[in-house]
């Protein structure tokens, strides 16, 4: 009897279990969506940098997956179920270098980049199936803009400088509900600029750039504030910053960064990140005793991906980025001197489908080039002749 009062037990935590197990895989479902949609996986890209890259890169995400990609460069092209065709704008009637893009919608976008004839920069708003001119601000010198931010439909940001290469400072404007508004910047040096720059909130940024008369990296921080004067504020970091040119930076949902470029002294890729508050750099390893990082994207703030060039061999970087650790990559075969200048997760989580995508250069055979990252390997998957692509955007 004993024995047959346990086996009708057992049988009833068993059939517990099962009700238990099927009642979690119906409703799973949603349950991974949402988890989805808040993983910093899933946020827009910025523009690079935006190296930006994206770049820098949209931060504006709102949920939507719209499968779509950009390069953007010396023109711009576009990815969809169709393939990779080139977009560039018909309206243009000279060459434009893109340095940025950014997903304001699925069909809305905005592109920043300058025009070296006219020595001006240039914003394009695309919307729909067409392509217009975006009327800037007027300001004291030459504006080159290098880098992007979508807050959201109303609001977006875009960073560079203004100047020349002898004498320049950086810039950064919003476009608040069509309204141009140019922000109060500190006082760094005589010849400064802004690359790149991200917002995970309307109340929140960073900027990064390079102070060419001290030889230092530049990272201004931003809080929101109705003295415009006081919301950008410099880091005053000159232990990490020293000898430092920054070129790209990502910040996750819960507010930690990572800003990639060069240690000019030890001719070295640097890395910072700032977690919690506190600011402090990577150890990163011997890859060559000349290379340099030109753009990151972030997973999460223990995850992530930097790559760039190794200016000895003349080969791209890849390299993973765990816990404060850096590991370098083996990288696909392009050729004998190719470069890589941004890179960005996207928003997949099918294991046959790529979940991060790298671009650059391959200046053997004059082409713009593709990788992609698909269940943790890399590979060549697209090249494009007579395209310099400076920055990957997906969404």
């Amino acid at each position: 009897m004993k024995i047959s009062l346990r086996c009708k037990h057992l049988y009833f935590i068993i059939t517990l279990c099962i009700i238990f197990v099927v009642f979690g895989c119906l409703s799973g479902g949603s349950s991974s969506e949402s988890s989805s949609k808040q993983n910093p996986n899933s946020q827009g890209p910025n523009g690079n940098n935006g190296n930006g890259s994206s770049d820098d890169d949209s931060n504006n995400d709102n949920g939507t997956n719209c499968d779509k990609g950009y390069l953007v460069g010396n023109g711009i092209w576009a990815f969809d179920e169709k393939g990779w065709q080139n977009v560039t704008p018909p309206i243009l009637t000279q060459p434009i270098i893109f340095h940025a893009l950014s997903f304001i919608a699925c069909d809305h976008l905005i592109a920043a980049g300058f025009d070296p004839q006219a020595k001006a920069s240039q914003v394009l708003e695309f919307k729909g199936s067409t392509w217009t001119p975006v009327q800037l601000p007027s300001v004291d010198g030459q504006l080159e803009l290098f880098a992007l931010a979508v807050i959201d439909n109303q609001n977006w940001f875009s960073a560079g400088s203004i100047g020349n290469k002898e004498s320049a400072a950086g810039i950064i404007i919003e476009n608040k509900e069509g309204t141009w508004i140019i922000h109060i910047m500190p006082s760094v040096s005589k010849n400064w600029n802004i690359v790149d720059l991200f917002f995970p909130d309307l109340d929140h940024g960073m900027a990064v750039g390079f102070d060419a008369e001290n030889q230092k990296g530049v990272i201004l921080s931003y809080q929101n504030s109705s003295d415009v004067q006081s919301s950008w504020a410099l880091q005053e970091l000159p232990d990490l910053l020293n000898g430092i040119s920054l070129y790209g930076i990502k910040i996750d949902v819960d507010g930690n960064a990572i800003v990639v470029g060069t240690d000019l002294i030890n001719f070295q890729g640097a890395v910072l990140i700032n977690k919690d508050g506190k600011w402090s750099k990577f150890d990163v390893p011997p890859i060559s005793t000349d290379w340099a990082l030109t753009g990151t994207d972030l997973f999460d703030i223990n995850n992530g991906i930097a790559i760039g060039i190794d200016y000895k061999s003349k080969r791209g970087i890849i390299t993973d980025l765990h816990d404060s650790t850096m590991f370098p990559i083996s990288p696909p075969l392009v050729s004998e001197d190719w470069m890589l200048s941004d890179v960005i997760f996207t928003k997949s989580l099918d294991s046959e489908k790529p979940n991060a995508f790298a671009c650059g250069y391959d200046r053997e055979n004059s082409a713009g080039i593709l990788l992609s990252r698909t269940a943790g390997y890399w590979t060549l998957s697209q090249q494009l002749p007579d395209f310099k692509p400076e920055r990957v955007v997906f969404r």
